[in-house]
């Protein structure tokens, strides 16, 4: 498996991707909207339906929605798998780190002192609690 950061570098690309195509097919929609609102008559918003132009811009929109619609599938596959990873990655550390303190009871100044170590060792903020 992939570490968490070249999982968070695709997760990165494919959120530009998505934000590039989605501004790609509201241009689109607002093209078709503005030459089917400057239409005079009923008539002539009937034949830009019928023409090429509009039939091309129509696919060219589905394909992009379908196009967003995988690259939003990726997006939540790779979130996903960023979970695991940096859990994966994070949970060692945090075991190394709590038995280092194992004799020691669990007060306010060792959970700050563990939470503090594990977020210098790995980046990840950690909340200990007793119950």
């Amino acid at each position: 498996m992939k570490n968490s950061k070249e999982i968070m570098k695709r997760i990165y690309e494919v959120r530009d991707k998505i934000a590039h195509l989605t501004a790609e097919r509201d241009e689109i929609r607002n093209r078709i909207h503005e030459t089917l609102a400057n239409a005079k008559s009923k008539t002539e918003r009937f034949e830009y339906i019928r023409s090429e132009e509009h039939n091309n811009l129509s696919r060219l929109e589905h394909d992009i929605q379908i196009s967003i619609e995988k690259y939003t599938s990726e997006l939540r596959y790779k979130e996903n798998n960023l979970k695991i990873a940096v859990f994966n990655e994070v949970v060692p550390i945090f075991l190394e780190t709590l038995e280092k303190y194992k004799g020691k009871r669990y007060g306010e100044k060792t959970r700050e002192k563990i939470a503090n170590e594990v977020r210098e060792k790995t980046g990840c903020a950690v909340y200990i609690f007793n119950e």
